[in-house]
């Protein structure tokens, strides 16, 4: 079913402790948990640093230190017009929906 619970079709049980190692290895995850998680943490901090390393460069950030506490501000992005396929595709998707009373 399109709308069902994505979990009913998760292994469980038996036939989940059967195949997990298999599960695991492909998707290229480690099989121990405290590995995965080890691996997540210097993969965030990694990230972090780059971050913080690149952050003076950005100049839609601001770092605001006059209150209490820091206050992290980022300037919105400007928008960008939409191309003409993106506007025809959605003309296309619009005349193939039915219209519908929502009232």
């Amino acid at each position: 079913n399109r709308w069902g619970d994505p979990r009913a079709r998760l292994l469980q049980g038996a036939d989940w402790q059967a195949n997990r190692i298999k599960v695991y290895r492909s998707l290229g995850h480690p099989t121990d948990p405290q590995e995965a998680i080890k691996s997540l943490g210097h993969q965030l901090d990694s990230r972090y640093r780059q971050v913080a390393a690149r952050l003076c460069e950005n100049e839609a950030v601001e770092l605001d230190v006059s209150g209490p506490k820091p206050r992290l501000t980022i300037s919105p992005l400007a928008s960008l017009d939409e191309p003409d396929s993106l506007k025809r595709l959605s003309k296309m998707i619009s005349d193939l929906l039915p219209p519908v009373d929502l009232t």
